[in-house]
């Protein structure tokens, strides 16, 4: 059975998510999250010392899950890598949905790229932590190009750095995106990726099966 103290650190720490989304990382301070789940900043302090420390333990367990929604997406196994372009966008959406409630607004949703935009303010540790996160996303998106260069998706001849690139690009500024176009435009940027790398780069028998 979970301690009483133990379900308030987990509180503390979805509040902090929520606000520095919201409010950015100079925005949020221990005096909101205690009005926001109607407890003392004492009580925060007792659980995760000052701000910076709260900051990196709520950073690290986002960035650990958002690694592993990545995996799951890119290292999916008998999948096609059109399809993981597909449910990188479906998974978009669904934290999009998550501070917006419809999709048509334009805020924040992304507690990395919320960071990112005050690196200057941020300490070693949360700096490493949110570049943690861009170092494993490149892999699993070169894992998955290359797979679909192994299984003929892709044609022999592709440029796979340069795919990796462009994919990585669209992923990891996905938040930016939505956050000054909407989510539609960001739909819209990830089917117009995958037509172009897809009439470009794959084989031409498979060009042939599919033309007019």
């Amino acid at each position: 059975m979970a301690k009483v103290g133990d379900l308030t650190k987990g509180q503390i720490r979805a509040a902090t998510v929520e606000l520095l989304i919201v409010n950015g990382y100079r925005g949020t301070n221990f005096r909101l999250i205690a009005e926001r789940l109607g407890i003392t900043t004492t009580n925060i302090h007792y659980h995760f010392g000052g701000k910076s420390s709260l900051v990196l333990d709520v950073v690290a367990e986002y960035v650990n899950d958002a690694i592993a929604r990545q995996q799951g997406v890119w290292l999916r196994p008998h999948t096609s890598l059109k399809e993981k372009l597909q449910l990188a966008s479906g998974l978009n959406r669904k934290r999009y949905l998550q501070f917006n409630p419809g999709e048509n607004t334009n805020r924040p949703w992304s507690l990395i790229w919320r960071l990112r935009m005050e690196k200057e303010a941020l300490s070693p540790d949360i700096i490493s932590q949110l570049e943690s996160y861009t170092t494993h996303l490149a892999t699993f998106v070169r894992n998955a190009v290359e797979s679909a260069s192994r299984t003929g998706e892709l044609a022999p001849t592709a440029p796979l750095d340069k795919i990796t690139t462009i994919l990585l690009s669209l992923v990891n500024s996905a938040a930016a995106v939505a956050l000054d176009s909407g989510w539609h435009q960001l739909e819209a940027l990830y089917a117009a990726t995958g037509d172009v790398v897809f009439s470009a780069y794959c084989p031409v028998n498979s060009q042939s099966d599919t033309g007019p």
